[in-house]
């Protein structure tokens, strides 16, 4: 069991009752696509959403934010299945990829590529009534 502090401005608390079941989801999700050089643009872009339930339901709300950037590949190593590139900001990164279906990916990227890139996290948070 977890106890929360809930700030103020949550609306409908008073639909929850002890012994209700509170969930939380969190997602995150990463996309790619290369682009020729030149293409797309190279300031990476955050958006923000988020939505709750309407007045007099039980609490439940869901956030997401997306951030979309230009990365330059600088290597590609498929016997370590790492990527090291250039982010938006300049900085060089190396990371290692998991993912079988980016593996596969990674075969197409030669070094010079830019990739557009979107990474997406999300939470979601649900009560259900429990056992009275």
């Amino acid at each position: 069991m977890q106890t929360l502090a809930v700030p103020d401005t949550i609306k409908n608390f008073s639909q929850v009752k002890k012994g209700d079941k509170v969930t939380v989801r969190y997602e995150e999700a990463l996309a790619a696509e290369i682009n020729k050089p030149g293409d797309g643009s190279k300031a990476a872009e955050t958006t923000d959403g988020a939505s709750s339930a309407p007045p007099g339901a039980k609490p439940a709300g869901r956030a997401e934010r997306r951030t979309k950037a230009m990365i330059k590949i600088k290597a590609v190593d498929l016997t370590k299945n790492t990527l090291s590139f250039i982010g938006s900001r300049g900085m060089a990164h190396t990371v290692a990829v998991e993912d079988p279906a980016l593996r596969e990916f990674l075969k197409q990227l030669k070094p010079g590529d830019e990739v557009e890139v979107t990474y997406r996290e999300a939470m979601a948070i649900s009560i259900e009534p429990g056992r009275r």
